[in-house]
């Protein structure tokens, strides 16, 4: 509570994000973070074969990440539909 106020609440757009530990640092690195990244791997792979159609959103273009060492987005807006 003393870095982000209301910190059992989810907020992507929170101040200070660089500063979180999400799986600890040096010593106390979290032994159980590479099943939790194949777990979040499975997830979104089943999510994404439960979505039919995925294309990026006309009216929200991505927004891409300005860096020299990373590439991706920033922001990118999906529509989909659910398959049956």
């Amino acid at each position: 509570p003393h870095i982000y106020p209301d910190p059992e609440r989810f907020d992507v757009h929170r101040a200070h994000l660089k500063q979180q530990l999400g799986f600890g640092h040096g010593p106390h690195y979290c032994v159980g973070s590479h099943l939790a990244r194949e777990e979040a791997r499975i997830a979104f792979e089943r999510l994404l074969a439960r979505l039919d159609d995925i294309t990026v959103d006309p009216d929200r273009p991505p927004v891409p990440i300005i860096s020299l060492s990373l590439s991706g987005y920033r922001e990118l807006h999906l529509q989909f539909t659910a398959s049956s």
